[in-house]
């Protein structure tokens, strides 16, 4: 699904403008990215948590040979709720 996709849906659930649900869904990922740009997390009930995952230094050997020095890297991720996992495990089951 496209956001252009979500966002035409959420305004026809709530029955509101597009305008108004893309103002509010750019907000949230706003607010998401500042959070976990400052290290902390944001948990949505029933979805999953975005968070800051950090990747330590190390060394890795390249195909060519030689050992490299992979700095400490930090990346957004994203894990599923619990609920959301046994939700779909039990769909897969049907």
């Amino acid at each position: 699904m496209l956001e252009s996709e979500l966002i035409a849906q959420m305004a026809q659930r709530l029955g509101c403008s597009k305008g108004w649900v893309r103002d509010y869904l750019r907000c949230l990922k706003g607010v998401v990215r500042e959070r976990i740009a400052g290290g902390g997390e944001v948990r949505l009930d029933g979805i999953g948590k975005f968070y800051a995952k950090r990747w330590a230094q190390r060394q890795v050997k390249t195909v060519r040979g030689p050992v490299v020095t992979v700095p400490e890297t930090v990346l957004p991720a994203f894990k599923v709720s619990l609920a959301w996992q046994t939700e779909m495990k039990e769909k897969r089951r049907i």
